[in-house]
């Protein structure tokens, strides 16, 4: 990945940077924004707090850095699950200025549309981006360990085939900051369901923290899921950063006490 420091400070996925303009995209940091702590100071959620007003005039802010405003951006509510929504031009503007208005029940959206900027949010989930460079089909999508078990990556992926018959020998990811395994402590229970998601690879995905406390990979998951979904290794970019290890950049849900803000991925068709 490739940090950027403009309007804001934000990071690029390198992989991605042979399809500009014709695909823009950012992840944003928390730095240079309008919020107070504890949301300080780029916080792009809308559902954890924050002053409205501020959390506007951030996501004006990273709008404007992609070259839009606010109103081409479309956002989802959010709910850990594995559901993923085709998009198209009508959309735009639902959730940018009201959590109410977003996109109801979805972690990921997919669409052919230009000049709309699909977004997505996190604290210690991952956010991912998709791009078919031949049909010019963008997605993106949020996956913590309840979107890993219910396979969102599997269904975004397979959204773009049925929807816009999108290959996926063609299919670019890039898997942006997450939670690493030495801060995500874990009891049984959740170990009991990524071992029936994943029965023949635990080895690959548990981990210990820094305490010595058993931890998932979530990172290592997702790429292993995008693999046996037929995206090709050489065509997933990782972005190796650990938000919980860096909330001097990016905010963490666990690391941060539960209240804190969302950093946010941001991307947008304009060919």
């Amino acid at each position: 990945m490739q940090k950027i420091r403009d309007r804001i400070v934000y990071y690029q996925f390198s992989s991605f940077q042979k399809y500009c303009p014709e695909l823009m995209h950012l992840i944003t940091t928390r730095i240079f924004g309008y919020s107070e702590k504890p949301y300080d100071s780029l916080n792009i959620g809308l559902h954890v707090g924050d002053k409205r007003y501020d959390v506007i005039r951030n996501r004006e802010l990273v709008c404007q850095t992609l070259g839009f405003n606010i109103n081409s951006m479309v956002a989802m509510q959010q709910s850990h699950s594995a559901n993923v929504k085709v998009i198209d031009e009508s959309y735009k503007g639902k959730g940018a200025q009201e959590w109410e208005d977003g996109i109801k029940d979805t972690d990921g959206i997919v669409t052919s549309t230009k000049n709309m900027i699909l977004s997505g949010m996190a604290a210690d989930c991952s956010l991912s981006i998709f791009y078919d460079p031949v049909k010019k089909v963008l997605a993106i999508s949020h996956s913590g360990w309840k979107g890993i078990v219910s396979g969102v990556l599997r269904n975004t992926i397979s959204k773009m085939m049925k929807a816009f018959a999108c290959k996926r020998e063609n299919i670019q990811v890039g898997i942006g900051p997450a939670i690493c395994e030495r801060c995500y402590e874990v009891g049984d229970e959740l170990i009991e369901k990524m071992e029936a998601s994943f029965p023949d690879c635990m080895d690959q995905i548990l981990s210990k923290t820094r305490k010595g406390s058993r931890s998932i990979n979530l990172v290592n998951a997702l790429h292993m899921q995008l693999c046996d979904a037929g995206i090709k290794p050489g065509h997933i970019e990782l972005s190796n950063i650990c938000n919980a290890c860096k909330i001097d950049e990016f905010y963490s849900y666990r690391n941060e006490n539960r209240i804190t803000g969302r950093f946010g991925l941001f991307a947008v068709l304009n060919y």
